[in-house]
């Protein structure tokens, strides 16, 4: 790492792993090289050994995945997508009922794959109060 070019940015090593992190490299040791572009932004080589290897290396000719319909926004069923993905309300209603949601109203947004997966984001999220970290619980532990 050269740090006076990241001097130069007034970067730390948290904004360069940050970066790093868009770019879907966790581990730095995975880098060739990179460079810090003009822009602020990284680009980055791989080491050979350690990059992603895709479908069409490998000849493979992968099914393209669909993406996902919504079927609930603001408590609100969308029917017509219902209906695109050929299932009918009391399909969904049973489905919510077997997640333990027993009101429409209680889903800020649901979603549904080409396998009938349901996402699901409830308007409450039920965090644990020791699951939750606070900027004052941070700067305490520091």
């Amino acid at each position: 790492m050269l740090v006076k070019n990241l001097d130069r940015f007034s970067y730390t090593i948290d904004d360069l792993t940050h970066l790093l992190r868009k770019k879907d490299i966790f581990d730095i040791t995975v880098i060739q090289y990179g460079i810090l572009e003009i822009t602020g932004e990284i680009s980055v080589l791989k080491q050979s050994s350690k990059d992603t290897v895709k479908a069409e290396d490998l000849n493979l000719a992968p099914k393209q995945e669909e993406m996902a319909t919504e079927i609930i926004i603001a408590g609100h069923v969308l029917y017509e997508n219902l209906k695109r993905r050929n299932i009918t309300a009391k399909w969904l209603i049973d489905n919510l009922k077997m997640m333990n949601i027993k009101d429409i109203r209680e889903i800020n947004y649901a979603s549904i794959d080409e396998k009938l997966q349901i996402y699901i984001d409830p308007y409450e999220d039920h965090f644990h109060k020791e699951d939750t970290i606070t900027e004052e619980q941070s700067s305490d532990k520091n």
